[in-house]
């Protein structure tokens, strides 16, 4: 079954007003039903055919294969631009473990010009927590929740050379996540977002040394270096670690985010870097207030 849409969503889609969307459908050019309340439901399938009659202009590129539901959900939601609609179409690509479906998606979104920033923040990482939610649950096993993040990493890994990259800004900036910590999707989706900017991007991934981090930055002497890291075993260790890695940094004037699952509480951490960030859009924002970049999403307030 087709999905059905209001008088507001219609109007939408199609860019006009919920009265025009009430006249067309009272002439009879746009087919609706009517709720025992009175309130007008559209299909999706009409409102497309009727657009292409009419020359209203909706992307031709094909959707990825999946249910008609779900095509019809993703249409809804990239034409609204209502991500929390993709974010679920996505969630249910990822339960399925589907690698090819969840990349198929991952490249119709860029075909439809969706900021990668917006892709991170408001597609991936909402329907990353779901599963997360799923297994704290008990809901899903963890060799479950462990198929389901390398499902999204590997797509990610595939859709890197279709990312649209700016020209490039002249900076440098390195990815790592701190020893012991293997969860970098996060990681992975900022470090694409900064290249997507114009920026040259250093990955050095999971599990990565404090001693590697220290020389890799004493020898490409970064503008930006971001940490990640999601379970905190020793508040000490890390906080010793950090001034060290810092105290590198600044020495060529290079600025310090960190950003992770429980960082986000921790203001004693925090207080050793230079931004804690709790998006990508939040460090690309920092970033291009620090270096005067002019393009790039609006500065949200710091965190203190």
């Amino acid at each position: 079954m087709s999905t059905l849409l209001s008088t507001h969503e219609v109007a939408l889609l199609l860019n006009v007003t919920e009265t025009t969307i009430k006249r067309w459908a009272d002439e009879g050019r746009l087919p609706c039903s009517k709720t025992l309340g009175g309130h007008r439901k559209f299909e999706m399938e009409n409102i497309i055919k009727f657009a292409e009659k009419n020359g209203i202009p909706l992307s031709g590129v094909l959707p990825p294969p999946m249910t008609a539901s779900q095509v019809d959900q993703l249409q809804l939601g990239i034409i609204t631009r209502n991500y929390k609609k993709i974010a679920d179409v996505l969630y249910e690509e990822i339960l399925q473990s589907d690698r090819e479906g969840v990349t198929d998606l991952f490249l119709y979104l860029f075909k439809h010009h969706i900021p990668f920033y917006i892709i991170a923040d408001e597609i991936v990482r909402p329907a990353l927590a779901k599963i997360g939610d799923l297994w704290e649950k008990g809901e899903i096993s963890v060799h479950e929740e462990h198929i389901a993040s390398q499902t999204v990493t590997e797509a990610l890994i595939r859709i890197a050379p279709d990312i649209h990259r700016k020209p490039s800004n002249g900076l440098s900036a390195v990815f790592a996540c701190f020893e012991g910590e293997l969860h970098d999707i996060g990681l992975r989706t900022l470090a694409y977002a900064f290249e997507s900017e114009g920026w040259r991007i250093h990955y050095l991934g999971p599990n990565t040394p404090t001693e590697s981090i220290i020389s890799f930055v004493k020898i490409l002497k970064p503008e930006l270096v971001a940490l990640s890291f999601t379970i905190i075993q020793s508040e000490e260790k890390i906080i010793e670690e950090l001034k060290e890695i810092v105290r590198e940094i600044h020495a060529h004037k290079g600025k310090l985010i960190i950003g992770g699952y429980q960082i986000q509480e921790n203001s004693k951490i925090g207080q050793y870097c230079d931004r804690v960030v709790n998006s990508t859009s939040d460090a690309l924002a920092f970033a291009a207030d620090v270096f005067d970049l002019k393009r790039g999403p609006k500065l949200k307030k710091k965190l203190n």
